[in-house]
């Protein structure tokens, strides 16, 4: 027999009865699949990486910025224009006000130098035509006239008892006079003399130069010219007067007398 053989089959068991046909032999050496054979877990295929996907895009948002910048600097140079033309017209009315200033002020000006022409017209033909130019007025003015020499001079009116003496040398003329107050002659009047000693006086002397006699009657100290001489005008050193009531009144009297002869406009040619 073949051990790896089974039973032959249709053999009769004892009592006649044949015997069931028995179950096939198992063969340990074969194996023999499961009824229900189990799938084992095979680790599934890792998945490829999906594609990477580009972001998206932001919808025209480039062209919306660009846009808002256009308005922006549309909105700028408007702005600027409109500025340019408002500093513009501003400065024009500026410039029209100060034009318009200075046009009065001219008027003004023509109108003061009108109104200056006017007065200054109707003022020379009211005046006298005296040329002198002293502040007294000439009605408060007295002339006296030194014979010798051709010559006049005005003396404040306010002088009275006003007298001259020719000096010993023909060079020097002696003034005297006094201011009138209301008390008659004081005892410094009087005709001073050819030596000017008899009375307070003023001396006026001229010559063609320097003096020989007089080291003080230089042209350097010399009052004023006239006529080709020169003048000097000398005041008494001492009041003449011994009364002590008069010192003062022969001082004003005195320099009443040398103002007028000191001022060349008091002078004129015989």
């Amino acid at each position: 027999m073949n051990p790896n053989q089974g039973p032959e089959t249709g053999a009769s068991t004892l009592g006649g009865t044949p015997a069931a046909s028995a179950a096939p032999a198992t063969n340990p050496f074969v194996s023999k699949a499961p009824a229900n054979p189990v799938t084992p877990n095979v680790p599934e295929a890792p998945e490829a990486p999906a594609a990477p996907v580009a972001p998206e895009k932001p919808a025209k948002k480039k062209s919306n910025a660009a846009l808002l910048a256009m308005v922006l600097l549309g909105i700028l140079a408007v702005g600027g224009i409109s500025f340019g033309v408002w500093a513009y017209m501003n400065g024009e009315s500026q410039q029209a006000k100060l034009n318009k200033q200075l046009n009065d002020l001219r008027t003004q000006n023509s109108e003061l130098l009108e109104k200056l022409n006017s007065t200054n017209t109707d003022t020379d033909t009211n005046t006298d035509t005296n040329t002198d130019t002293d502040t007294t007025p000439v009605s408060t003015m007295q002339t006296i006239t030194i014979t010798e020499w051709g010559l006049n001079i005005k003396l404040p009116n306010t002088l009275k008892g006003v007298v001259y003496s020719k000096g010993a040398n023909g060079d020097s003329i002696y003034i005297n006079g006094y201011i009138d107050k209301g008390q008659g002659a004081p005892s410094f009047a009087g005709a001073p003399g050819a030596d000017g000693n008899s009375a307070a006086s003023v001396a006026l002397s001229r010559s063609t130069g320097d003096s020989d006699e007089d080291p003080q009657l230089t042209i350097a100290n010399a009052s004023f010219s006239i006529g080709g001489y020169y003048y000097w005008v000398e005041g008494p050193q001492v009041a003449f007067t011994s009364n002590d009531s008069e010192v003062q009144w022969e001082v004003d009297s005195m320099n009443a007398i040398m103002t007028a002869l000191r001022n060349v406009d008091n002078y004129s040619i015989k």
